[in-house]
């Protein structure tokens, strides 16, 4: 249904003085930087790790604001080697290596207003790119991390 139809159907069977709230158009998804403090992993990978800290700094949006602590929950799981492919924009929700996150101290999320993650460009939206240091950001981003291996040890057969 079309908006205005939506309206004009709602002004038809609405009291006369009676307010109305309307959809509010497109998301407006909320690009924050954030100073990690704790990171609490699953009892079990793949699962949801718990990000906790605080904005560090706002790029778009207007939910948030910097000190304002929050908490994310990041998919995670166990990536013990590099993935050397070259980088593709990814469709969905992706995996973070879990001990890469827990010693990361920088990070950068695209948020909706309740806090959770946005995993592609929002439909609708016609604002400015989400990108952070030249690189655009979906869902959850680790800004400093370890270094991970670019392939698995070899086995020495003796």
């Amino acid at each position: 249904m079309k908006l205005p139809i939506l309206a004009a159907a709602v002004a038809l069977a609405t009291p006369a003085g009676a307010r109305v709230a309307l959809p509010a158009g497109p998301p407006k998804p909320n690009l924050i930087e954030i100073a990690v403090s704790r990171v609490d992993l699953p009892e079990r990978l793949p699962g949801t790790c718990r990000v906790a800290g605080s904005v560090a700094g706002v790029l778009r949006g207007t939910a948030y604001h910097v000190g304002q602590s929050l908490i994310v929950d990041v998919p995670c799981g166990a990536q013990p080697v590099l993935d050397a492919r070259p980088a593709e924009p990814r469709t969905g929700p992706h995996s973070v290596d879990a001990q890469v996150l827990k010693t990361s101290r920088k990070g950068a999320a695209l948020l909706d207003d309740a806090g959770h993650l946005i995993w592609s460009r929002p439909q609708g939206y016609v604002g400015p790119p989400l990108y952070f240091r030249n690189e655009q950001i979906l869902g959850y981003r680790i800004l400093d991390g370890a270094v991970l291996p670019a392939a698995p040890p070899v086995r020495q057969v003796s």
